[in-house]
């Protein structure tokens, strides 16, 4: 247990009463403010200008101008697609038509996803109480990635991460006290949630079956079903089949795992490695696509990336360490080392911070609250998939919140421990005696 303080070393403590007293609502706000302010810089490093055959553009683009969800690769029109999951681009494409103009570059989507981000990182120090560290955690995990942690803007990640957020601290609630409004609310944040990011499955299926296991209730499992209904339905009348999530694993694993991969995109965009096999780089691929369809497509991928994989066991083994190695401590460059000295210096060191104090942070949180199954859930549950495919940057991002409230969670215990520490030892020193006069 964290010791409690005396007064005149209570910092931490003025901040939790200050916390307990004024409303969270009115502290997640002022966060936001001050997050979206100290961001002010992050709108020029991350002024992005995504290549012209990122899905996302394609699609997003399809869908405001068009009103297709539909051809994802510029080389060739492909058709209706279910390559992504919907969410992101529909708010591309909402954001598209508010604007009337593509969003390559726009200032609009940096400042979207900035604070997409910033109400992610604001929701932390509730959630933190809500686990029964107090706010303290949460606030450090706050300052953790306010400034230097990427927005990816053109991407879906830090929308997933800020619905992570909220399914997680909706779950808290309706798991602490179980009601049917908490229970759909929570299942509404988990269903939008996959909407975003289908490699959110399998901690929602975790955190949903424990839901009902403690509840008997079904209100949860049964509205994230409903959130999946209607892009299921959809794929199911584009495709003739059944599609709940994407379609496009089989073509991920085979553009990953081939003679020629590296164990990052970049590498594999530099060796041409991408362009022998992506369709969005490749008209002949794009082209054989259009002509058997995606779903037939993907699966002639998959086959492919099976065999390869059964074959090549040893390269296979490999790469998935190297990407294994590069999710935890990103890096596009040959090694972390080499990336926190020439690379973007300030986000990896306070990623690579936040990692390797994930383990200790986990070990008290054992110690202080029942409900750290759902910080394990991400973090054992969400990265697999990612160790079979080719790594990239983003991968990470929906939960680097779990790294950084577990490391302000380490912070905050060893700063009470020294503090506490000091208190005894100023208190064991002898006191000069007073004079009888």
């Amino acid at each position: 247990m964290i010791p409690r303080l005396p007064a005149h070393f209570a910092a931490f403590q003025f901040a939790e009463s200050l916390y307990r007293r004024v409303n969270p609502i009115a502290w997640i706000a002022c966060l936001i403010l001050l997050g979206m302010v100290m961001r002010i810089p992050r709108f020029q490093v991350d002024f992005e200008r995504p290549a012209g055959f990122a899905e996302t553009v394609l699609v997003s683009e399809s869908l405001a101008f068009r009103g297709e969800f539909a051809n994802p690769y510029g080389k060739a029109p492909t058709g209706p697609t279910a390559h992504l999951s919907p969410g992101f681009p529909f708010v591309r494409a909402a954001l598209i038509t508010v604007l009337g103009k593509p969003l390559t570059g726009s200032r609009g989507q940096q400042i979207l996803a900035g604070l997409a981000l910033v109400v992610q990182l604001s929701l932390l120090p509730v959630v933190s109480s809500l686990l029964g560290f107090g706010p303290i955690p949460g606030l450090i995990a706050f300052l953790f990635g306010v400034l230097p942690i990427n927005a990816y803007s053109s991407w879906e990640a830090s929308y997933a991460g800020l619905l992570a957020v909220v399914s997680s601290l909706l779950w808290l609630l309706a798991i602490r006290k179980p009601s049917p409004l908490l229970g759909a609310a929570a299942g509404s944040a988990f269903g939008c949630l996959l909407n975003f990011s289908s490699v959110a499955l399998f901690p929602t299926l975790l955190l949903a079956a424990l839901y009902f296991v403690r509840t008997r209730s079904w209100w949860m499992p049964a509205t994230i079903i409903l959130w999946l209904l209607p892009w299921t339905v959809r794929n199911a009348v584009a495709f003739g089949e059944l599609i709940v999530f994407r379609s496009n694993l089989g073509l991920e694993l085979q553009v990953s795992n081939n003679d020629c991969a590296s164990y990052a995109i970049r590498g594999n965009l530099a060796s041409g490695c991408f362009k022998t096999f992506h369709p969005s780089r490749n008209v002949v691929e794009a082209s054989r696509m259009a002509a058997i369809g995606e779903i037939a497509y993907y699966r002639m991928k998959q086959d492919q990336a099976i065999a390869w994989i059964s074959t090549h066991p040893g390269r296979f083994l490999e790469l998935t360490r190297q990407r294994l190695v590069a999710f935890w401590f990103p890096h596009e460059r040959s090694n972390p080392l080499d990336e926190l000295l020439h690379g973007r210096s300030i986000e990896r060191s306070v990623i690579y911070l936040c990692t390797i104090l994930t383990l200790p942070g986990l070990l008290l949180a054992a110690r202080r609250t029942r409900f750290g199954i759902v910080l394990w859930s991400w973090l054992l549950l969400f990265p697999p998939i990612y160790y079979v495919v080719q790594y990239e940057d983003r991968y990470r991002a929906p939960i680097h919140w779990v790294s950084f409230l577990l490391a302000g969670l380490c912070l905050h215990s060893a700063a009470s421990r020294i503090l506490y520490g000091m208190k005894i030892v100023r208190s064991a020193q002898p006191h000069p005696a007073k004079s009888t006069g």
